[in-house]
């Protein structure tokens, strides 16, 4: 049976040489649908001799392996007996199971990947994976059995059912981007919607390396926007800390720091002027409606945006739009950003 091709192994490469070594014993255990890992392991406990706990580099290994879909961190037991360390978790699959689904995997990761080939650009490559996942892909955690609860959170749940929870679609992405040989990780923190700490909640993304840089990337939330139907839905696309942070926690010591955004395609306004500019080439055009975003130490509510574009259309009305009838924004103060629309 044909493998999925392999990407690089972010968490791996930051192990010592004895970590990789355990690192290498456990994965070689799971590689073809196995449940148990078994290796010697002095000591007492469940810490390497270096310190570093053994769930923290099973973890490592999942976040490096999306094609490891019958394995969900949280359903591990450890046993120790002497020196001799056995890690187990109950399969929701059969063998037989496992290498239908692999199969599977392959031929709708297969088309995908073709699809994404018709594209250029690694920008254009990384885009339509984006789309197609935020798209195709509802946020969903389905508990009807321990097998559907457990796909939610793999490859499965996206790719085959149309379903998933953050980190299946953080895990998709990343398998989707090592195909295509683009540098994808996953990263797993904290998020809370609408920046209210008070309802944080484990959350997973992806960083991506495009054109020497790194960016976050995070596809259950745009997929959110999608599903809301707001006028954007790649919010949270080759963004930098600046923004993520607003929503999102993550260990900045295991991460390069990113400063910059991706170049994006709507206009950034910051102040009067360059709002004025935006008023001025789009609405002498007839009816269209225009989305921007909106510089926060400049604007940050409704009103005051909706009253300052009355005024530049008051001002500049006669001269710039005779022709304009209507005016009409909203606002989304989530993001900071408006729909401008003119008719």
């Amino acid at each position: 049976m044909r493998k999925f091709t392999l990407g690089s192994r972010f968490y791996y490469s930051r192990l010592t040489e004895s970590e990789q070594k355990t690192y290498r014993k456990i994965y070689d255990s799971w590689i073809d649908g196995g449940s148990v890992a078994e290796f010697t392991m002095a000591g007492k406990d469940f810490a390497l001799p270096t310190g570093l706990q053994l769930d923290t580099l099973v973890h490592y290994i999942i976040q490096d392996n999306p094609q490891l879909f019958h394995l969900e961190k949280t359903h591990f037991k450890y046993e120790r007996n002497g020196d001799h360390i056995t890690i187990i978790t109950a399969s929701v699959y059969t063998q037989s199971q496992y290498e239908q689904i692999y199969s599977r995997l392959i031929t709708k990761v297969d088309a995908i990947v073709a699809k994404a080939n018709q594209y250029k650009t690694d920008y254009e490559k990384l885009r339509f994976l984006h789309d197609y996942l935020v798209k195709s892909v509802t946020y969903k955690l389905d508990n009807s059995s321990v097998r559907a609860n457990r796909e939610t959170h793999t490859i499965v749940g996206p790719l085959l059912n149309g379903s998933c929870v953050c980190d299946g679609y953080a895990r998709a992405f990343r398998l989707l981007c090592d195909q295509l040989k683009l540098s994808c990780i996953v990263v797993s923190g904290d998020g809370f919607p609408g920046r209210d700490t008070k309802k944080t909640e484990r959350h997973a993304w992806n960083f991506v390396r495009l054109n020497g840089r790194v960016y976050h990337v995070d596809v259950t939330w745009d997929s959110n926007c999608f599903r809301d139907k707001l006028p954007f839905y790649d919010y949270y696309f080759l963004r930098n800390d600046r923004i993520f942070a607003k929503e999102h926690r993550w260990d900045p010591k295991l991460f390069p720091p990113i400063e910059e955004d991706y170049p994006r395609k709507e206009m950034l306004v910051h102040n009067r002027t360059e709002l004025r500019n935006v008023v001025r080439e789009h609405a002498k055009n007839g009816p269209c409606e225009v989305v921007v975003a909106i510089d926060e130490k400049f604007l940050t509510k409704h009103d005051a945006l909706h009253q300052l574009v009355r005024e530049i259309l008051d001002a500049d009305g006669r001269k710039y739009f005779p022709k304009l009838k209507s005016y009409g924004s909203t606002f989304y103060e989530s993001y900071n950003y408006a729909t401008l629309r003119f008719g």
